[in-house]
């Protein structure tokens, strides 16, 4: 199946708001030398005491000050330069993007992780807010980024034309660089022609001619550039202790980012991986919701609950529906079964149920009349609860209600779409799908590291085989049925109530029929695929 090159940029609008906020232009953060080392800081957020540095101890925070991370390399003292200039400005930048693509109502993600790099086993591990990394395998991915190349030129016409027009500074000043020859080559060029090769071959000699110069940077050359937080951050900081080369790569990266490949190091997509994890937190997220509320998840048969609700099927319906506003009652009538609109119809219901959930209390016995409740139901009932006891009431109320439609405590039957609901079904296998399908459908989609190019030639993978065929599945489900149904995925086992049938609730399909059609797709692909890219190192 072909993947539109905009859907990275359609999954990641909401997150990137995150960040623009910050404001991300020329201007960047601040930065300045604490305990004879650089520290980068976002505008506006807390200078951390020079207690907190050591030799080798690294601060850095995201852009909108959503996070403090701490990179600690002092087993390693041979990767502190990678660490500091490399992989802090990179994980700095995307924290706020992971966030905003894994929202849970009342969640928020930690706001101070650390990395440690150290010899160990395997490539890295997370715990909770603690990141290890293996230093063998990290120190062999050091030296990986190496020159442009042609896999890297995605619209050599664009890149043609802005530098034969001058059409900005630093397209004026590449072409002030430029041969006699290679400007005349540059001249003749012709998209439909065929000299591509040679123009191709001009634009890659006068890129990877800056690369190794000292910085190209000044303000007027990069005026209306939107440069990135991984550049600005590399700018603020002290010449002599930055790699030119590298700011010289980003800053180039940036300029020309419509028309070229954006390459991002092996090692560093590997702990963007561990990043996600950081902000999953499943099992252990930390929630602030109000006692009683109700999570997407909760709400394991949503399309049975809205007839229910629309047709005032009963008497307890018939009141909430009553409850509700015209908005509300209006998104229960343009429900139109499961698919991508089912993220917004259900978070509104959500919502609205929450809000009757937290009062008054909702029990009267005409309501209730031929509802039978759970003896504890009618315990906390005859106790007249008030305030968070209340709410958690009311809930168990709904619950009673709602038997098929709502998550019970210990309630093991069995939904429209198959599967458990209430009991424990294995989603084990999303916790690492998620954090590959960021990292390479996301942030570095460009290596190809879990796409049909990447499984062309293997044995057929498994929807639940983990990291890379997992992702390659989210991907598949993504694109066809529910640009959120990874956000909701997350939602569900952050809270840990992932049952099966979510799969069926959103996009109409039970989980064996979606990895059904996603293999025979997988087979037809396979035949018209371009050949295998070499591997990248296996995380």
């Amino acid at each position: 199946m072909k993947e539109p090159t905009t859907m990275k940029t359609k999954l990641i609008v909401a997150a990137v708001c995150a960040v623009a906020a910050a404001g991300c232009n020329t201007t960047g953060p601040s930065a300045g030398p604490t305990s004879g080392r650089t520290l980068a800081w976002a505008p506006g957020s807390p200078i951390p005491a020079p207690a907190e540095i050591s030799t080798n101890r690294y601060v850095i925070y995201a852009p909108d000050g959503s996070c403090k991370i701490t990179i600690d390399t002092t087993k390693a003292t041979d990767m502190t330069d990678w660490a500091e200039h490399r992989l802090a400005p990179v994980l700095a930048e995307w924290y706020p993007m992971m966030t905003a693509i894994m929202p849970t109502p009342g969640y928020k993600a930690p706001t101070n992780w650390t990395v440690t790099i150290a010899p160990g086993n395997g490539v890295a591990a997370t715990g909770g807010t603690r990141v290890t990394a293996n230093y063998t395998w990290f120190r062999t991915q050091m030296d990986k980024e190496g020159p442009f190349t042609a896999n890297e030129i995605k619209n050599l016409a664009g890149i043609v034309d802005r530098l034969r027009k001058q059409s900005d500074p630093i397209s004026a000043y590449l072409w002030s660089q430029l041969t006699g020859a290679q400007k005349a080559t540059l001249k003749s060029y012709q998209p439909s022609g065929s000299d591509a090769s040679e123009a191709r071959q001009v634009v890659l000699d006068v890129f990877n001619k800056i690369v190794p110069e000292p910085s190209i940077y000044q303000p007027a050359r990069f005026k209306g550039i939107h440069l990135t937080y991984e550049t600005l951050a590399l700018l603020h900081q002290s010449p002599k202790d930055v790699e030119l080369s590298h700011v010289n790569r980003l800053l180039l990266q940036d300029s020309y980012a419509a028309e070229t490949t954006r390459r991002h190091l092996e090692g560093v997509g590997a702990l963007v991986h561990e990043e996600v994890h950081v902000v999953q937190q499943y099992g252990g997220g930390r929630r602030n919701s109000p006692a009683g509320s109700l999570s997407f998840g909760d709400v394991t048969n949503y399309g049975s609950l809205v007839k229910k609700l629309q047709e005032k099927a009963d008497p307890i319906s018939a009141f909430l529906n009553l409850q509700m506003t015209p908005g509300e009652r209006k998104a229960l009538t343009d429900y139109k079964g499961p698919g991508p609109t089912d993220y917004y119809s259900r978070t509104n219901l959500v919502a609205a149920l929450n809000r009757i959930i937290r009062g008054p209390g909702l029990y009267d016995a005409a309501l209730f009349k031929g509802v039978t409740l759970r003896d504890t139901t009618v315990s906390a009932r005859d106790e007249k609860p008030e305030g968070s006891d209340l709410a958690r009431l009311n809930r168990a109320l709904l619950e009673d209600a709602y038997p098929v439609e709502l998550v019970r405590a210990a309630a093991t039957t069995t939904t429209a779409g198959g599967g458990a609901r209430g009991g424990r079904v294995d989603s084990g296998w999303l916790t690492e799908g998620i954090p590959d399908y960021i990292r390479w459908f996301i942030y570095q989609p460009e290596a190809h590291g879990a796409d049909l190019i990447y499984f062309k030639g293997k044995a057929d993978p498994k929807y639940n085989g983990l990291y890379r065929p997992s992702a390659y599945f989210l991907n598949y489900v993504t694109l066809k049925y529910d640009p959120h149904i990874v956000t909701k995925l997350n939602d569900v086992c952050r809270q840990g109530k992932y049952y099966e049938a979510v799969w069926f609730d959103n996009t109409g399909k039970t989980l064996q029929e979606l990895n059904t059609e996603w293999l025979d797709q997988f087979h037809k692909d396979s035949v018209a695929a371009p050949a295998p890219a070499p591997a990248p190192a296996r995380t």
